[in-house]
């Protein structure tokens, strides 16, 4: 490894490119960040530039994570059987919407996986956001949610108010800002 590769816990260089769990959430890196442009960010070792965003469109929504907070055992590469089961979910929602959602530039999508208590014990629950990519910028109000409840095999539409109380109940969880995932333990990974 040399003084400017920048890695995970488990020793895996980060490349742009890569989808990462930050918690439930995942995210995609845009950037390795070296430790000589590391100041920039406030940073002097280096890290990675993320985007909430994981498909082509990967504008707005940027957060630094530098290499110490890679340390953290809450970041972590994005297994292969996780992202083709992410890809499956875009994809099957497409289907329900009559859209092509997966590597779509004018969608911005992305997940967060959460474990639900409810009567039958606890579940997966997969929480896919989009919206037009040409709104990201400009308003949340095009976005919508829709989970996927891993047990019932069923998609439903998240309410416009349910979705701004679970990420709010996200945020403060966290003690944290729109996109801090301090703290937050892995769902897998």
């Amino acid at each position: 490894m040399s003084s400017e590769e920048v890695c995970y816990p488990n020793g895996q260089a980060a490349r742009a490119g890569d989808m990462i769990w930050m918690g439930g959430r995942v995210r995609k890196v845009i950037e390795v960040v070296s430790a000589a442009r590391a100041p920039l960010f406030g940073d002097v070792d280096g890290g990675i530039l993320v985007s909430r965003h994981i498909g082509p469109f990967d504008a707005g929504g940027l957060l630094y994570v530098s290499r110490h907070d890679l340390e953290q055992e809450w970041v972590s590469p994005l297994a292969e059987a996780d992202r083709d089961e992410i890809e499956g979910l875009y994809k099957a929602l497409g289907g329900i919407m009559h859209q092509e959602i997966w590597g779509n530039p004018r969608y911005a999508y992305h997940p967060v996986l959460l474990v639900e208590t409810a009567d039958g014990g606890e579940e997966e629950v997969w929480y896919l956001f989009l919206q037009p990519s040409q709104d990201v910028r400009r308003t949340s109000d095009t976005e919508v949610c829709y989970a996927y409840h891993t047990k019932s095999k069923r998609f439903e539409q998240v309410p416009h108010s349910r979705r701004y109380d679970m990420i709010r109940g996200l945020v403060e969880a966290r003690g944290g800002g729109c996109e801090s995932d301090e703290g937050a333990a892995p769902l897998r990974g």
